[in-house]
């Protein structure tokens, strides 16, 4: 048996182990080279489909449900229980419980736990039917959340804000310079930031404050935690949303003088302040690798992505995210290049973003490249 040595500084030797990283990724998914993805942080949901007899009501036969390729016989008059034995051959005991029913008055609710546990799964169909009477029928009644696994990122935005900001001067023990100052503003959530709306004018004489009127939930986007409020073309005050979500709103607020902990940061020019889909509140980055999950979420095939630094050993089982991928490859996320160097703590190789042509390097974790 022969040994290895793999000598590196401390720091080269992070980012090498951070390519070992093996994630667990949602259940039936394709995801191309470079796409990006994000970890589902939010408490996992189980599916839930309805199996149900409507416009009418049947005395005999059965119809067909077909469940990831298997053909059942669901009777007319089929418990929870019986249903539950039918689909347990398909997948598996413990991993599909039923309730409610019997058919046909009562629908029967398949809940899936167990190996699918918070995992997407194909809906069934119905097939051929032979009931004397109405029409069956099954859907997706609950959507999955599938914790801890990764999801393909297409988030939305928070819309960029559009009208001036509600501004007046106001009161005494202001800092602020006596002259005409240009003001705007911006939504942030913990994912970023939009861009800033048009700017308003507002003349201020010695020691006035600046008063930011109050704004209604109706003015208040439901995914933003901040509104930020620049003077002059710097982050003067982060005013806290009350209650983020639907219904939260933004208290009058007065501003004295620029908070000294955002002193000169000026407006992004891109829009980050991204909105989460099926809880994924975190973005992991990008894959480095082409991944086909099966029905339970394994990987059951993946290639290499052209140009990638690896080590030996690394199984085609592992979704890398990070490495070394070309601008090009980076899909999902427009606006990709602010996420990817601010919040992945990136750095371009070769090349440049704005030509097009950059080789990016990223680790799953910001700064262990």
């Amino acid at each position: 048996m022969s040994t290895t040595l793999l000598t590196a500084t401390n720091k080269t030797l992070k980012t090498a182990l951070a390519y070992l990283r093996s994630w667990q990724v949602e259940a039936k998914q394709s995801f191309s080279l470079g796409k990006a993805v994000a970890l589902v942080t939010a408490t996992a949901v189980n599916q839930q489909q309805t199996i149900s007899i409507g416009s009418g009501t049947p005395t005999s036969g059965a119809f067909e449900l077909t469940a990831e390729g298997t053909v059942l016989s669901i009777a007319f008059d089929d418990t929870a229980a019986e249903v539950q034995t039918k689909l347990e051959a398909v997948f598996g005991v413990g991993n599909v419980v039923c309730s409610s029913g019997p058919l046909p008055g009562t629908s029967v609710v398949v809940t899936f736990q167990g190996e699918f546990a918070g995992l997407y799964v194909t809906p069934m169909v119905v097939g051929t039917s032979s009931l004397s009477a109405g029409t069956p029928a099954c859907a997706i009644t609950r959507t999955n959340v599938p914790y801890y696994r990764l999801v393909a990122w297409n988030p939305a935005t928070i819309t960029d804000p559009t009208a001036a900001l509600s501004v007046s001067a106001t009161g005494s023990g202001g800092s602020f310079t006596a002259t005409v100052h240009i003001i705007t503003y911006t939504w942030s959530n913990a994912q970023g930031e939009t861009r800033a709306a048009r700017p308003t004018v507002l003349a201020l004489t010695s020691g006035q404050q600046i008063r930011v009127a109050a704004i209604n939930a109706a003015g208040t986007p439901d995914d933003a935690t901040y509104l930020n409020v620049y003077v002059d073309g710097i982050l003067a005050k982060k005013i806290a949303v009350s209650t983020p979500g639907t219904g939260g709103n933004v208290a009058q607020t007065d501003i004295a003088d620029y908070d000294t902990a955002n002193a000169f940061v000026a407006p992004p020019d891109t829009n980050t302040a991204y909105t989460a889909t099926n809880g994924a509140h975190k973005l992991l980055g990008f894959l480095n690798k082409a991944v086909s999950t099966d029905w339970k979420g394994g990987v059951f095939h993946s290639t290499a992505a052209t140009g990638t630094i690896q080590m030996g050993g690394i199984q085609d089982a592992d979704v890398v995210v990070g490495g070394i991928v070309n601008q090009a490859n980076l899909v999902g996320i427009s606006g990709y290049e602010t996420i990817v160097l601010s919040q992945l703590n990136a750095k371009i190789l070769s090349g440049t973003i704005a030509g097009g042509d950059a080789e990016i390097a990223f680790g799953p974790y910001g700064g262990d490249l």
